[in-house]
């Protein structure tokens, strides 16, 4: 079966993988096993994401307080690292929301195309009403030149890149945004 087969949101697998004794499915928890893409529930200032370190570790946070056993990274960048660069699965991502079986992105290759479908829903499947997102990354993945000082300055006169969920054209490089913002950012399963 492969890896964008349905699989229940509750982890069970379809009835036909059950029966064929696939094993091929990584476990990824109780919300599922498939890759998954969302939008933070928590919005901070560009002082306070903490560079991709913190922002990994948010996003982690987050993904395990909803039933996610994977490992998750931040979709940001700074001087020391592109985001494109610290994704190691290659895709495919789908939304959290468990009333919709949508993919984001099917491969690591499309992630600079943007999204199939808008990443609108957080951790837990809810839809998010932010329409901004820090990123600090251009549409290629890689660093911009805006990053709040590298993910250090709260000042409204410092600026940091975002994406917009409103258009899939935009969604890691929309404009940039006055540092004292509080604002989410995108988390990606990056593994099992």
């Amino acid at each position: 079966m492969p890896f964008d087969s349905p699989v229940a949101l509750d982890g069970a697998a379809p009835p036909d993988a059950t029966e064929a004794g696939d094993a091929s499915l990584p476990e990824t928890g109780p919300r599922g096993a498939r890759a998954v893409v969302f939008l933070s529930s928590a919005s901070m200032a560009g002082d306070t994401v903490g560079g991709p370190v913190g922002a990994d570790g948010l996003c982690q946070r987050l993904a395990e307080k909803s039933g996610y056993s994977a490992s998750f990274v931040a979709w940001i960048s700074d001087s020391m690292s592109n985001a494109i660069d610290r994704l190691d699965a290659g895709g495919p991502w789908f939304l959290t929301d468990p009333t919709r079986d949508a993919m984001a992105f099917p491969t690591k290759a499309a992630i600079p195309q943007g999204p199939q479908t808008p990443i609108t829903s957080t951790e837990d499947g809810s839809a998010s009403t932010p329409t901004l997102v820090w990123t600090g990354t251009r549409d290629t993945g890689q660093v911009s030149i805006a990053t709040c000082m590298d993910w250090k300055s709260h000042q409204p006169f410092d600026q940091g890149t975002v994406g917009s969920i409103a258009d899939a054209g935009f969604w890691t490089n929309a404009t940039t945004a006055n540092c004292d913002f509080k604002l989410p950012i995108y988390c990606f399963q990056n593994g099992p």
